[in-house]
């Protein structure tokens, strides 16, 4: 049986993957390629044809969540090189502002 990911690993291969795709996040986690790439999947991040890394669904839940656990529009974790995942978080955080309101 597989090894359990733990939130630190996840969050760890996310990044790694964000930044350098299934290489990177397999050499920092110090599991396999095969692995990761389920991981992934599973979290909802994928490679659209451009090469390009996205995640969509998780980070709009992030960003609903976030909004809904009171923080600000600023405690979004994302810079302006991420644009595509920023998107999805802020479209979180505001469809539940709108909610709340």
């Amino acid at each position: 049986m597989a090894k359990a990911w733990t939130i630190v690993e996840e969050k760890l291969a996310t990044k790694a993957y964000l930044s350098g795709g299934v290489n990177v996040a397999a050499e920092a986690t110090g599991r396999s390629k095969s692995s990761i790439k389920k991981k992934m999947s599973k979290l909802g991040i994928k490679n659209n044809s451009m090469g390009v890394v996205i995640k969509t669904r998780s980070n709009y839940e992030d960003g609903f969540k976030s909004r809904a656990d009171g923080n600000s529009l600023s405690s979004c974790p994302f810079n302006n090189t991420d644009l595509e995942i920023k998107h999805w978080w802020l479209a979180g955080w505001h469809d539940k502002d709108m909610e709340l309101s």
